[in-house]
């Protein structure tokens, strides 16, 4: 069984009482954005400078919703690099506070689509694992990894038909 690990960029949580965000990134994107702090914290001024206008309604919309399981949406973040957004995908969770995500560069996931493709794997084949899972775990002590991992087996799953 061929083996795939996905670098994520950042873990977030999203409170709704405070309506603030609090991004806790990976060590990948630490040094693609010459970050010296592991995370921030953002208010609700601070999110319409950092997250696209767009997105900036999932925030409200996808904390008062009751889904139980897994879901994944786009997010648009801006960064200190470039004019353009970093465009991600997001797996999220809702939880009683708002909810949480990881996200994963959407450029990667092209890549990778793209190279499933050409080499014509079956992505059930493919065992699923994190970059840096550990982190995330040691972050977010509630973090159901087996319940991400299979959203992420299933959104590839999609990808490549």
């Amino acid at each position: 069984m061929e083996e795939l690990t996905i670098p994520w960029a950042f873990y977030m949580k999203y409170e709704k009482t405070k309506k603030e965000m609090t991004i806790f990134f990976s060590n990948r994107m630490k040094q693609m954005l010459e970050l010296s702090l592991d995370s921030m914290t953002l208010t609700e001024n601070e999110l319409k400078e950092f997250v696209h206008k767009y997105d900036q309604r999932k925030l409200d919309y996808f904390s008062n919703q009751k889904m139980t399981g897994p879901f994944n949406t786009t997010m648009r973040f801006k960064t200190t690099h470039g004019k353009s957004y970093l465009r991600t995908l997001a797996i999220c969770q809702i939880d009683h506070h708002g909810f949480h995500c990881l996200t994963i560069d959407d450029l990667f996931l092209h890549k990778m689509n793209q190279s499933l493709l050409s080499s014509k794997t079956d992505i059930k084949q493919v065992k699923i694992d994190l970059e840096e899972a550990d982190r995330i775990i040691s972050v977010e002590s509630d973090f159901q990894l087996s319940k991400f991992k299979s959203h992420l087996s299933t959104i590839f799953g999609k990808m490549t038909i």
